[in-house]
């Protein structure tokens, strides 16, 4: 042991196995060597699987579904589902105002028949030619503006304040 060739040859045997380690760490950890990995915000395994947009109503469906936010004079946006047979022109409108959420109201069984899609109870308007309208009232769900469930009344005043709702309803009929 004493003897500096074999102690030469210890360190060799040492430094190379040291040198052949860091290598393969390096190699198997690349973030650690001299290679770095692909920044991961850029790189995504999943880009050609992924869809940017998804409608469920299809192209052979029986109605037309549009989504909308509809602006009111104060700027606030109403989001607003809109459902109707196919082909249908100039037809009147049933507008339902409500604070449990348009999208579930407008969908019922994702279906690509109208019957399927409206609740029982509005069958009978899409069926006779209406257009049905589903709307978030402010602040919930997905419109903006804050909920407030009964505004005050304006004390002392005998003419409606712009904010009654019969007026706040003409922004999204005239729409």
């Amino acid at each position: 042991m004493g003897d500096p060739v074999h102690l030469h040859r210890m360190i060799q045997h040492i430094s190379r196995a040291l040198a052949y380690g860091a290598a393969t760490i390096a190699l198997s950890f690349p973030a650690y060597g001299a290679f770095a990995a692909p920044n991961n915000d850029t790189l995504d395994t999943m880009a050609n699987e992924k869809v940017g947009t998804y409608d469920w109503v299809r192209p052979q469906a029986n109605f037309v579904r549009r989504v909308v936010d509809i602006p009111m004079r104060d700027g606030v946006k109403l989001h607003t589902v809109i459902i109707f047979r196919k082909g249908l022109t100039d037809a009147p409108m049933l507008l339902t105002r409500t604070p449990y959420d348009a999208e579930a109201a407008a969908s019922g069984n994702r279906s690509q028949n109208i019957d399927e899609v409206v609740r029982y109870s509005d069958r009978l308007f899409v069926d006779n030619g209406y257009i049905r309208v589903f709307q978030d009232i402010r602040g919930q769900h997905m419109s903006q503006g804050d909920y407030v469930m009964n505004r005050p009344c304006a004390a002392n005043s005998t003419r409606p304040r712009p904010t009654t709702p019969p007026t706040r309803m003409i922004p999204s009929t005239g729409w």
